[in-house]
């Protein structure tokens, strides 16, 4: 119920432009989902990211966290990593693929790479090229 009345003046927009109603609670997470994907290599604020859905910040932490088990951030990290990690297997250099993942630079990209795959971006790429 929550989640209908956070994003209402979002949602009927976007309701029209889909053709679903406002009893389909997910579409403007699914909304939100869509504009990270397309959005990987940008710098994305939450402040942003209410502006452009019309919602409150603490409610979209709260709720998005609630929908997807991540805070928006983290979300996106996870995306840009999943896309680091279809790069691995290509002969791009690393910071190339930082970048085109999304991340500002190397170091932050393995940092982050390390902390959620559980591996070096380097030895990663050793098992993928095998």
């Amino acid at each position: 119920r929550a989640m209908e009345h956070l994003f209402s003046f979002r949602q009927t927009q976007l309701e029209q432009e889909s053709g679903r109603t406002q009893t389909d609670p997910e579409l403007v997470f699914e909304h939100i989902k869509s504009y990270f994907a397309e959005r990987l290599e940008e710098k994305i604020t939450l402040d942003e990211l209410c502006r452009h859905f019309h919602c409150d910040k603490f409610k979209l932490l709260r709720q998005f966290k609630q929908h997807t088990g991540l805070s928006p951030i983290n979300y996106l990290i996870s995306l840009r990593i999943e896309e680091a990690k279809k790069l691995m297997c290509s002969d791009l250099p690393l910071v190339q693929i930082a970048l085109e993942s999304g991340f500002y630079d190397q170091s932050h990209f393995s940092n982050y790479f390390l902390k959620i795959v559980g591996l070096t971006p380097q030895v990663y790429r050793k098992s993928c090229l095998k």
